[in-house]
C-alpha cells in the first residue's frame, strides 16, 4: 500500500474543514468515508451509517482496514476505496481522533501514513479556512443574484 493522509485531532478541532478545503484545492485528494454504528446527525455528510451486525460481517469478509471504537460507537475504515484511490494515482484522506491513533497504526504500516496532527494551536489555520469558505459562498451567492 502506498502513502495516504491521516488527519488527527480531537473532535471539533477542524479536521472536516481542512479536508473540505483539500478536496477543493486538488482533485487527487479523496476523502475515505467511514462506516459507523450510529445514525447520521443533522447536516452530517460523508459518513455511512450501518448496523453493528453489518460491520461485523464486513470485517469478517476482509472489507475493512480497521475498526475504531469511540464513546460506544464503532467507526470502520473501508479498504476498497483506499485501494481504488491509490490505483488511480489519488491521495486518500482519513480523519481520525488523536486519542485512538493506536487503532489505525495497528492496521496500517506506519510508513504508509502521512500524519497531520491538529491541536488547539491549529485553530488559526481552521479559522483562516473558514473565512475563505465564507468568502467563496458570498461570491457564489452574488453570482447567482
Amino acid at each position: 500500500m502506498s502513502k495516504f493522509l491521516l488527519l488527527l485531532g480531537p473532535s471539533g478541532v477542524g479536521k472536516s474543514s481542512i479536508i473540505e478545503e483539500l478536496l477543493q484545492l486538488d482533485s487527487r485528494f479523496v476523502y475515505i468515508s467511514p462506516f459507523m454504528t450510529r445514525a447520521l446527525r443533522e447536516g452530517e455528510k460523508n459518513k455511512i451509517s450501518i448496523s453493528g451486525e453489518e460491520m461485523d460481517k464486513m470485517w469478517n469478509r476482509g472489507e475493512l482496514l480497521v475498526i475504531n471504537e469511540l464513546y460506544g460507537i464503532r467507526y470502520a475504515t473501508p479498504r476498497l476505496p483506499i485501494v481504488q484511490a491509490l490505483a488511480q494515482g489519488n491521495f486518500p484522506v482519513l480523519d481520525w481522533p488523536i486519542s485512538r491513533i493506536e487503532a489505525i497504526t495497528a492496521g496500517v504500516s506506519k510508513s504508509a501514513l502521512h500524519r497531520i496532527c491538529l491541536t488547539a494551536f491549529n485553530r488559526s489555520l481552521t479559522a483562516t479556512i473558514g473565512q475563505r469558505r465564507k468568502r467563496r459562498r458570498r461570491t457564489s451567492l452574488a453570482k447567482r443574484a
